[in-house]
C-alpha cells in the first residue's frame, strides 16, 4: 500500500486533515494463444469534514460494465476483474491482431468507511473482440450488471 497524499485543510487544525490510500495489483499469465489477467484495487480516502475531494468512481467498460462510467461515486472504492483473451489465428487487414475475450468484474464504492465494511459488492461484466490498431486498442463488446444495464460498448484505448 502507499499513502498517496496527506495534507492540511484550513489553519492550524487537524480537523481538516486529508488522507488518500491506494493500492492495486495485476497478474498476468498466457498458456499459448489464450492470456489471463488479474486486477484488483481498493482506494480510500479520509477527512473529517464531508466534501469532494478524494471522490473516486467506477462504471464503464471493463470498470464494472453494465454501469455508466462513473456512475458509482464514493470516498472507498474497492474493484477486482478477471480477464481472459484469445488471439485468433488471423487479423484483419487494419490490425496486428485480434482478440475474443470476456471479462467478470466486482467491486463497488462508499461515501464511508463503515459503509466499505458492509461489503454490498456489484458485479459486471463482458464479452468482446479486440483489436491491435496503429491508433491503439479497439473493442466492440456486449456488457451486463445484474444490478445495472446491459449494453454495446465501442472503446478505443485502454480501458
Amino acid at each position: 500500500y502507499r499513502v498517496v497524499s496527506q495534507l492540511a485543510l484550513g489553519e492550524g487544525s487537524a480537523a481538516g486533515r486529508f488522507q488518500q490510500l491506494e493500492a492495486s495489483a495485476m497478474g498476468v499469465t498466457t498458456f499459448g494463444t489464450q492470456t489471463f489477467s488479474l486486477y484488483g484495487a481498493v482506494r480510500g480516502a479520509s477527512q473529517r469534514e464531508p466534501q469532494a475531494i478524494g471522490r473516486y468512481e467506477l462504471g464503464g467498460f471493463h470498470q464494472l460494465s453494465g454501469y455508466r462510467d462513473g456512475q458509482l461515486l464514493g470516498n472507498y472504492v474497492a474493484f477486482s476483474r478477471l480477464t481472459w483473451y484469445w488471439r485468433l489465428p488471423y487479423a484483419p487487414l487494419a490490425a496486428r491482431g485480434l482478440f475474443l475475450g470476456a471479462t467478470a468484474e466486482a467491486g463497488n464504492a462508499w461515501a464511508t468507511r463503515i459503509a466499505a465494511r458492509e461489503g454490498n459488492l456489484r458485479a459486471g461484466m463482458s464479452v468482446f473482440v479486440g483489436a491491435d490498431t496503429g491508433l491503439g486498442p479497439l473493442y466492440l463488446g456486449l456488457t451486463h450488471a445484474p444490478r445495472g444495464d446491459t449494453g454495446v460498448a465501442l472503446f478505443l484505448g485502454r480501458p
